[in-house]
């Protein structure tokens, strides 16, 4: 197996101390061994791995990142990394939220309906495409709504001399010599160039907050190879109904707490939970 594992970690570009070369060896689990040096690789970017690199965080971090890595073959192996797993609490499910002075509240754990997992892999041009064309079809989806986009068109369908409206990402963006503006927009079927004359003085006040990348719907007239605006319309945000309960509930929303990440302050967050559920100090 240590050859194995040699030419796994020289295909990431990885090098490992003899050390923990031998207890990778020992430890009998090649697919294992695998998994862990891909997560490395993609969380740290290591190029050199000691045994003094690993700890209970990666090793709980390790843990959350991984579908098919089970937490006894995990704890084993870094036992013999000499490294004990102090398990920092995944979840606030684990917590009972329990707001001062409110009887009604539910003393059950809160319900994870979906746990979001990172399946580390190479982030390749395709990616970058994907999250764009993603990214444009959710909102041309919220400027499709809006009742004064009429003839609605791609890039590729303009009909010369025909008022259309258009859904584009912006391009580029520049100001001529004679102070107009002009925007090279794209969609899925092709690219073209809208240009926003400055005597549109509502029109041209609009096209000051357009940013690049940024999705818009356009009414214009023109053909394939420029389109003159006549308005723009930036995607908003839909208002939806809010959801009533029968008694008054408190939520509280955190983010990017890094849990399981070795710039995680596993301390700090504690405390916060323990105020959060009202056992310390006040509102």
């Amino acid at each position: 197996m240590n050859q194995e594992i040699l030419n796994f970690c020289i295909g990431k570009g990885i090098l490992l101390d003899k050390e923990t070369l031998n207890i990778f060896e020992n430890f009998k689990n090649p697919d294992l061994i695998k998994r862990i040096i891909e997560i490395l690789n993609f969380n740290y970017n290591k190029k050199f791995i000691t045994r003094s690199f690993f700890n209970s965080t990666i090793a709980n971090e390790i843990l959350t990142n991984s579908n098919n890595i089970s937490e006894e073959d995990l704890e084993s192996l870094f036992l013999d990394l000499g490294v004990q797993i102090v398990k920092a609490p995944l979840f606030l499910s684990e917590y009972k939220l329990n707001p001062l002075n409110n009887s009604n509240v539910n003393d059950e754990p809160v319900k994870i309906i979906h746990n979001y997992k990172n399946n580390p892999k190479k982030i390749v041009v395709e990616d970058f495409i994907k999250n764009f064309r993603n990214r444009y079809n959710v909102l041309k989806s919220i400027l499709q709504e809006h009742s004064e986009l009429d003839n609605l068109v791609s890039i590729s369908r303009l009909n010369p001399g025909k008022q259309s409206s258009i859904i584009a990402l912006v391009y580029d963006k520049r100001v001529t010599k004679n102070g107009n503006i002009l925007l090279d927009i794209e969609d899925l079927t092709g690219r073209t160039v809208a240009l926003i004359n400055k005597s549109r003085t509502e029109i041209y006040e609009k096209s000051k907050e357009i940013l690049l990348d940024e999705v818009i719907a356009l009414k214009c007239s023109g053909n394939g190879e420029m389109v003159f605006v006549n308005d723009i319309i930036f995607p908003d945000v839909k208002l939806i109904e809010s959801k009533k309960s029968d008694v008054d509930e408190i939520a509280a929303f955190i983010s990017d707490v890094h849990i399981g990440s070795m710039k995680f302050l596993e301390s700090n967050f504690l405390k916060f939970i323990n105020w959060i559920n009202g056992n310390l100090g006040g509102f």
